[in-house]
């Protein structure tokens, strides 16, 4: 890259993106757009309420930041817009001295949004990030408890539909007891459906395939699948498995062979070989049940995927620790698609420079999980052990080799 190039990339990083954008990358982002307006709508109104501001304040906030920050960010995976803590945290700030929703009160707002401004403007500028490792973990992490339990109790005058006050848990407790009896049930009976379709969501394979999927993957001519302590099998390379390949891997650590605390099988186009932790796979050609997976997977992404590595959980004793997909084979910045079956797995990511910031996803039966952009630069990921869990889990992790 040219030093004007360099240039123009430093204070307009849009720059670099545009010069190779194309039509497929635009209708992944028109996708991509349609799918963040339905969320950002009543998203961005909510958090106008919630910091006592009209809903259509929030549609402001939420629209014009992502706008701005797409040619002038530095980062493609970053979410800009308002955020629960920021909203209460204007309400708790401006209450005291302005009458909720008045023009006072606005204009307030928006003066305190441009002083914020400013000054995350001039840290910026003078590179005072630093000053954010000076707050414990503990103390961050005990701010953002307390303040979920703030908004989510702050939500039941909506629930109920009554003028409960919500400015701290006490007010809420007896303002409560004052007008339980006026609640409307129609409102309740609505809030509390939509809850339970949040919570029960349909996954993106359903339940009566992804049943299908574990009996078809581990069907074998000796033990009935479900019912097996696997661990006690110490001959599963030498099964006849009827439609996956399954083998456990080993490596050498300091001379001595240690078996891979799971079962593994690699699919894939001619030719796609995968080399990770001294193991090189060669691919088995790929079955009807997987490219049928790979088929659904293509409905929602773009990425080209010609190979799959498919692992097997025998129980919660079975884990992988701590790493990157950053083979040379994966490319620069890889998509992976991560499906899984079976019993509900802790998934966890870290900072490489930071290990104590952590992130927890809980993957259950049918459910996919996408990793993409940078995220192998900056981040590792692993499956804990859980020895609680006594019953397999199956992952399929998509991938695109070079």
């Amino acid at each position: 890259m040219s030093n004007s190039k360099k240039s123009y990339s430093k204070y307009f990083p849009a720059y670099i993106w545009l010069a190779d954008y194309s039509f497929a990358k635009f209708k992944s982002d028109l996708l991509s757009a349609l799918i963040v307006i339905a969320m950002l709508v009543p998203q961005g109104m909510a958090y106008a309420m919630l910091a006592g501001l009209p809903p259509i304040m929030g549609l402001y906030a939420s629209m014009l930041p992502m706008i701005v920050y797409a040619f002038f960010g530095s980062s493609p995976t970053l979410s800009i817009g308002p955020v629960a803590i920021i909203s209460m945290m204007t309400f708790a700030t401006l209450t005291p001295f302005f009458e909720v929703g008045s023009e006072a009160y606005i204009q307030a707002a928006c003066l305190l949004a441009i002083m914020v401004g400013t000054i995350s403007f001039l840290l910026g500028i003078f590179k005072f990030g630093f000053l954010i490792q000076l707050i414990s973990h503990p103390v961050i992490h005990s701010f953002i408890i307390a303040s979920a339990l703030l908004i989510a109790l702050g939500q039941i005058k909506f629930l109920l539909d009554i003028p409960l006050q919500s400015n701290n848990i006490l007010e809420l407790i007896v303002s409560f007891y004052q007008h339980v009896n006026q609640t409307h049930w129609g409102t309740l009976l609505f809030g509390v459906a939509a809850m339970l379709f949040l919570i029960y969501i349909p996954k993106f394979i359903e339940k009566k395939i992804a049943d299908r999927t574990l009996a078809v993957f581990f069907e074998n001519d000796h033990y009935d699948w479900e019912n097996t302590n696997w661990h006690d099998i110490d001959n599963i390379n030498e099964l006849k498995w009827t439609n996956i390949a399954w083998q456990q891997d080993s490596v050498k650590l300091y001379g001595k062979k240690h078996e891979l605390p799971r079962v593994s099988a690699w699919y894939g186009d001619t030719g796609k070989s995968y080399k990770y932790s001294g193991i090189l796979l060669h691919p088995h050609p790929w079955n009807a049940a997987l490219l049928w997976m790979r088929e659904q997977l293509s409905t929602i992404n773009d990425t080209p995927f010609n190979s799959v590595l498919l692992n097997w959980y025998r129980s919660g004793q079975d884990h992988i620790s701590w790493h990157t997909d950053a083979e040379p084979e994966l490319g620069k910045n890889p998509t992976i698609a991560s499906l899984n079956f079976g019993e509900a797995r802790r998934f966890l990511l870290r900072r490489n420079d930071d290990h104590a910031d952590k992130i927890e996803i809980n993957l259950g039966h049918g459910d996919l999980l996408i990793m993409q952009g940078e995220i192998q630069h900056f981040w590792q990921h692993s499956v804990p052990k859980q020895t609680k869990i006594k019953h397999g889990r199956l992952n399929m992790t998509f991938r695109e080799i070079f």
